[in-house]
C-alpha cells in the first residue's frame, strides 16, 4: 500500500512479548510458547518481524528441517520430500501472523519477500508449508500462490495430535485441515 512505512528486520529477544498475544489471538493457546520462540531464535535471520510506522505489525518464520522433520510436520512420504528437496537443505514455512488492524496493508507480502530472499541467500533449496484450512478458508493460501508455492495435497486434522494446542476455531483439539504447499528456490 502506498505511503505505508513497512520495515522488516530479523527477530530479537523482545519480540516474544508481542508475538505471544498475537499467536494466541490468531491461532489459539499452546500454539506458540517461549520454548518454540527460543528454537526459532536459533536461526534469527529466518524469523522476520514487520514494523509498520515504527510499531510491531507481525511476523513470519521459516525453520530448517531434515527430511524426517518435513515428513512428520507435513505428513508427507519420504520420496516426495526427497524429490522436492533435491538433496539441498529444506525449510518449513512454519508460521506467519499479522494483527487484524494491519491486514491488507502489504505487511504479509513484505514479510514473505524478505524471508524468501534470506532463504535463497543462505542456500536453502526448498520450502514446505502447511496452510491452515478452516470453514472453507485458508488465510495464507493467497500469499503462498503469489510467491509461487505449489499445492501438493490436503491433510485432514494435521494438528489434532498436539494435546497442548487449543485451536482458536475448534475451541479445543484442532480438527482443522491443511493444504500442503512447496516451493523450490
Amino acid at each position: 500500500m502506498m505511503g505505508m512505512d513497512i520495515r522488516i528486520r530479523d527477530g530479537q529477544e523482545q519480540d516474544f512479548l508481542q508475538m505471544l498475544p498475537l499467536c494466541d489471538e490468531r491461532y489459539g493457546s499452546g500454539y506458540f510458547t517461549k520454548a518454540i520462540f527460543d528454537h526459532w531464535m536459533g536461526h534469527k535471520s529466518l524469523l522476520k518481524i514487520a514494523e509498520l510506522e515504527g510499531a510491531f505489525a507481525g511476523f513470519a518464520v521459516m525453520v530448517p528441517a531434515t527430511v524426517e522433520e518435513v515428513m512428520e510436520k507435513m505428513a508427507m512420504p519420504r520420496e516426495d520430500v526427497e524429490a522436492i528437496a533435491g538433496g539441498r537443505p529444506a525449510l518449513i514455512y512454519k508460521s506467519a501472523a499479522v494483527p487484524r488492524q494491519h491486514e491488507h496493508k502489504g505487511v504479509m507480502h513484505a514479510l514473505a519477500l524478505a524471508g524468501l530472499e534470506t532463504a535463497r541467500q543462505e542456500g536453502y533449496g526448498s520450502l514446505f508449508g502447511s496452510a491452515w484450512v478452516y470453514q472453507g478458508k485458508s488465510p495464507i493460501a493467497g500469499t503462498f500462490r503469489v510467491f509461487g508455492f505449489k499445492p501438493l495435497y490436503k491433510r485432514e486434522k494435521l494438528w489434532y495430535n498436539d494435546p497442548d494446542y487449543t485451536c482458536v476455531v475448534c475451541k479445543g483439539r484442532c480438527t482443522c485441515d491443511a493444504m500442503i504447499y512447496y516451493k523450490t528456490l
